[in-house]
């Protein structure tokens, strides 16, 4: 998902470099090691687009209305149906091990990664049911950046994974 407005980063946050690398670039690659179906979820007027476009001419764009996350969830979902792993642009992983345990732990039609009882932003669907949901708790909150001080944050993890 990549096709918020940036409010509080801005526009261009799943752009951001995070560890040597575009943040969105890295989630591709991470997601690639679960699926060959990896889409990019974003509006028409991203500048994520141009840029993908670049990149990959066959990165596989699905737009949306870009009325906010939920519902732009539920747009996706409707799009490519189920099975379907969803991941925010702003949230930084340095492997597939998080996703993995989402999509093994999961038993119910919807399932959410969840620290402290705080959404984190990854969701696995298996089905429509909205009410046959489940919270899969994890101890250790992934790296975010939702603003300009969580980036730096980011930045300096990386720093420490490198040396």
């Amino acid at each position: 998902m990549s096709g918020g407005k940036g409010s509080r980063f801005n526009q261009d946050k799943p752009l951001a470099n995070v560890c040597d690398s575009k943040n969105l670039i890295n989630l591709i690659t991470i997601s690639k090691h679960l699926t060959n179906r990896v889409y990019v979820a974003t509006t028409y007027s991203h500048p994520v687009t141009r840029f993908l476009k670049a990149l990959n001419p066959d990165v596989q764009l699905i737009y949306t209305r870009g009325e906010g996350y939920e519902k732009d969830i539920l747009e996706v979902v409707n799009i490519l149906k189920v099975p379907i792993l969803i991941l925010p642009a702003d949230i930084y992983l340095n492997s597939e091990i998080l996703l993995q345990y989402l999509i093994l732990s999961c038993t119910s039609d919807i399932c959410n990664l969840v620290f402290n009882d705080n959404y984190v932003g990854i969701s696995f669907w298996k089905g429509y049911n909205y009410s046959n949901y489940e919270n899969i708790g994890i101890k250790i909150y992934p790296l975010t950046f939702n603003n300009f001080e969580e980036y730096i944050k980011v930045a300096e993890t990386c720093k420490k994974q490198i040396s």
